[in-house]
């Protein structure tokens, strides 16, 4: 507009002054008048009161983690990679700049299998990429729709089944009742089961360590026991070895007489038989 209208530099300023707004008209306000006359310099001030002092290492760091939003268009994606491309390597050429964009948006795709595949065609500008990626996304959304038209058609065809055990009704899938009941059947059983297998093994537990408990008990107990048969220490009137003497003893005694008895009766049939044998000998000679 300066160059249609042929404005000097001091009509340039004036114009620049009249369209600030806010915090950059009270800024522009406090300036020298010389500096507000003359464009070059109220340039300069604007730019070190408002311009980006960002350094480019910053810029180039946010490019390594630039990504693309999920509802994000290329386009849109690809105009943030190129704003901060040009911050983060000012004064490079064009075919480098537009190589830094392809590359950096293509790195900042999440499907990084697609990405790839449009690395190897080697686009040179960001809107050949974007229309390879288009391309692509478009191919993949195909493949999608018929996977997904697929596995419509088996539901169908299972829906056929007399024994199917889902019902399909307004595009929902609803549990049969019958399929319900088994379920809630063997969710039963099992817990019956797992309840008294554990019940087993806590009362199996138990009676060990209850054992183990009272001939621990015993063992330390033993040696304060009193005997009432012989009143003696260390042992029960049951296992008392004074007594168990006592017992055998009196079995011996009882069972003396019977074997005197018949040692007897067995020497006098063994003289009888003597005697006879004898006789017989003196009546043969």
């Amino acid at each position: 507009m300066a160059d249609r209208f042929d404005w000097g530099r001091r009509r340039q300023a004036e114009e620049v002054l009249l369209s600030l707004r806010d915090e950059a008209q009270s800024f522009a306000a406090q300036l020298p008048r010389e500096v507000r006359e003359n464009m070059d310099s109220l340039c300069h001030e604007m730019d070190k009161r408002f311009g980006d002092h960002t350094l480019p290492e910053t810029y180039r760091r946010n490019l390594q983690k630039l990504k693309k939003h999920y509802d994000e268009t290329y386009q849109k994606f690809s105009a943030r990679v190129a704003e901060n491309v040009r911050k983060a390597y000012p004064g490079v050429g064009d075919e480098l700049y537009n190589s830094l964009c392809v590359e950096n948006m293509l790195s900042g795709i999440q499907d990084q299998d697609v990405a790839y595949d449009v690395l190897t065609k080697r686009p040179k500008t960001v809107d050949e990429a974007i229309n390879l990626l288009t391309w692509h996304q478009s191919c993949k959304n195909g493949l999608n729709s018929k996977r997904a038209n697929k596995h419509s058609d088996d539901d169908e065809y299972d829906d056929k089944d007399e024994n199917t055990e889902i019902r399909r009704v307004n595009q929902k899938r609803y549990v049969t009742e019958e399929r319900l009941q088994q379920f809630g059947r063997e969710l039963r059983d099992s817990l019956v089961k797992e309840v008294t297998e554990g019940i087993k093994d806590t009362i199996v537990d138990t009676c060990r360590k209850v054992n183990k408990e009272d001939r621990e008990n015993w063992r330390k107990n033993k040696e304060n026991l009193v005997c009432f048969a012989c009143e003696g220490k260390g042992h029960i009137a049951k296992n008392c070895p004074l007594r168990r003497q006592e017992n055998r003893r009196n079995k011996n005694q009882e069972n003396k007489p019977q074997n005197d008895n018949q040692g007897r009766e067995r020497q006098k049939e063994k003289s009888e038989k003597l005697v006879s044998n004898v006789n017989k000998g003196q009546r043969q000679f």
